[in-house]
């Protein structure tokens, strides 16, 4: 062999293969994981403890009381969503992964 590259129009390929050199796919940012809501047991851990029936917080169970019934989330969803949201609850801040799963299960309390 003369040459090892080969030039045709303006592109180099290799006398072995006698096809353009192939790029690496173009690499896209990274998707996020889908969000996947909690369910009604592990979102109520995070209200029971002062907005259950049997609670003794009295000032929390004036604002909502009977977390460890689904009714309640379904009645008062908007209320739920707007403190979590805010950060105004539950006390100890969630994680971002965990608020958006707490937060997807509390707009949809039925699914």
């Amino acid at each position: 062999m003369v040459n090892s590259q080969i030039s045709v129009a303006g592109m180099e390929t290799s006398p072995t293969i006698g096809k353009p050199p192939i790029s690496p796919p173009a690499t896209s940012p990274e998707s996020p994981l889908p969000v996947v809501a909690m369910t009604f047991t592990q979102a109520a851990a995070y209200c029971s403890g002062c907005h259950a029936t049997n609670a003794t917080n009295a000032a929390a169970k004036e604002k909502l009381v009977g977390t460890e019934n689904i009714t309640t989330w379904v009645n008062n969803k908007d209320a739920i969503v707007s403190a979590v949201d805010s950060d105004l609850m539950p006390p100890s801040p969630l994680s971002e992964p965990s608020k958006a799963s707490f937060l997807k299960f509390a707009r949809d309390p039925r699914q």
